[in-house]
């Protein structure tokens, strides 16, 4: 397949490693691209990590008219070329940010306290509900995301915010008129 020669034929040497998560690792291959792949040296190229991975394309791939949803290039086997973007994360939360909030009651709150950044409530406003648009197109296609966070979303180039990583999305299943029971891969939780 065309897209996979170009794969099989990039050279690593013109890779610039970005960062790596729980089984993926991702190199920019220029300005507006970015390659995706599973971690091939540290035996996490396994048939479920490769299972995710795969279906975060093909529903990257299916969700391409959302404009909530990273634009994609293609996608081989444990492999996908995405859109470079900014992460949302670096514009929310500051480096210099002082103090986490954690779970601080807002009764315990100073009254002097001010915002962490400097972003206008409309402005927080509006990366809600952009936030909200991309999941409802996920949500759409009868599926739910169980790694939701901040370092999901991206600011792609057009200054839209995108939601980027689908690798731990399941589908819902319909048992009859209703939703199964969706129980996360994480043990505890559902």
């Amino acid at each position: 397949h065309q897209v996979c020669n170009i794969f099989h034929e990039m050279d690593d040497d013109f890779l610039y490693f970005l960062d790596a998560g729980g089984f993926r690792e991702a190199f920019s291959i220029d300005e507006t691209v970015v390659l995706k792949r599973l971690l091939l040296r540290t035996g996490r190229f396994v048939q479920t990590n490769l299972n995710m991975v795969r279906t975060e394309a093909l529903l990257m791939d299916r969700l391409q008219s959302s404009p909530h949803i990273a634009t994609t290039f293609g996608h081989c086997g444990g492999s996908m070329l995405v859109e470079r973007s900014k992460e949302l994360y670096d514009t929310i939360v500051p480096e210099q940010r002082g103090y986490s909030l954690g779970r601080i009651p807002q009764s315990e709150l100073s009254e002097d306290f001010v915002s962490m950044n400097k972003l206008t409530p409309t402005e927080k406003i509006e990366i809600a509900i952009a936030m909200a648009e991309s999941l409802k197109d996920l949500h759409s296609l009868g599926v739910v995301h169980d790694d939701i966070s901040i370092y999901q979303w991206m600011i792609d180039n057009r200054g839209t915010i995108v939601l980027n990583d689908l690798n731990l999305a399941e589908f819902l299943f319909v048992n009859g008129t209703r939703y199964c029971q969706y129980y996360t891969r994480f043990e505890g939780r559902f």
